[in-house]
């Protein structure tokens, strides 16, 4: 199970068939790749799951699955990596295990979004430079093994994934492996239309068995009119 209307995760399916937000790797708002013919393949897979997942998408939401998780009466849990650290053996009595998301029908890889955080310092700081201290800290490999311990995050820095307290880590392994098959995020302002304009609105049609098509034609037009809205 996995919250349905999130369009963080059901971005997977439209990506994996050769979908995606904005043209020239998210930078380019004009071209919008969410209704091409490879975005509709992997919303009709995403439509054909309510066999396997029969309920409606208002009701599977995070608590819920959470929760049928803990409870042993859910087998896999579709979540993100920050979840490390709660879903546990030892916090669940139960062995945990992690893969990758598996191919779909086609052979295709679902193409995951993929993010970092990252440390800014403030223009209005009084000590701009004991914030580049902390920041240098921070980011060390060193605090970041720390990080990593305490919360599960994956740092975002180059080597890492061959640092012994990660490589060793069979779940955090198989979130690496995730990893070769995702895109980043566009960080453009028009992501917002992204977001307001699928998030819910879009999926839950799909779900009940609306055209692919035509939903996903008018998701890209109302995207087109918001994106119009934030440029005046």
């Amino acid at each position: 199970m996995w919250k349905l209307d999130d369009s963080y995760f059901n971005y997977s399916f439209i990506a994996g068939y050769g979908g995606y937000v904005f043209g020239n790797k998210g930078t380019d708002p004009t071209d919008i790749g969410l209704n091409n013919e490879g975005a509709v393949e992997g919303m009709k897979f995403f439509q054909s799951m309510r066999e396997v997942v029969p309920i409606k998408v208002a009701d599977a939401t995070n608590d819920l699955k959470t929760d049928l998780f803990q409870k042993q009466k859910l087998a896999i849990n579709m979540d993100g990596v920050w979840q490390m650290s709660n879903f546990t053996t030892e916090k669940l009595g139960f062995e945990v295990g992690a893969v990758p998301l598996p191919p779909m029908p086609g052979d295709k890889r679902p193409i995951a979004f993929a993010g970092v955080k990252g440390y800014l310092v403030s223009s209005f700081s009084k000590y701009p430079n004991a914030a580049k201290l902390f920041i240098h800290y921070v980011t060390s490999e060193q605090a970041m093994v720390k990080n990593y311990e305490l919360t599960g995050i994956i740092p975002a820095r180059n080597g890492m994934d061959q640092n012994e307290a990660i490589k060793n880590n069979e779940i955090a392994a198989a979130f690496l492996e995730q990893f070769k098959y995702t895109e980043a995020m566009p960080s453009i302002v028009e992501m917002d239309a992204f977001w307001s304009n699928t998030m819910g609105a879009l999926f839950t049609p799909i779900w009940d068995g609306a055209d692919v098509k035509q939903t996903l034609d008018k998701t890209v037009e109302n995207m087109k009119t918001s994106i119009s809205q934030l440029q005046q």
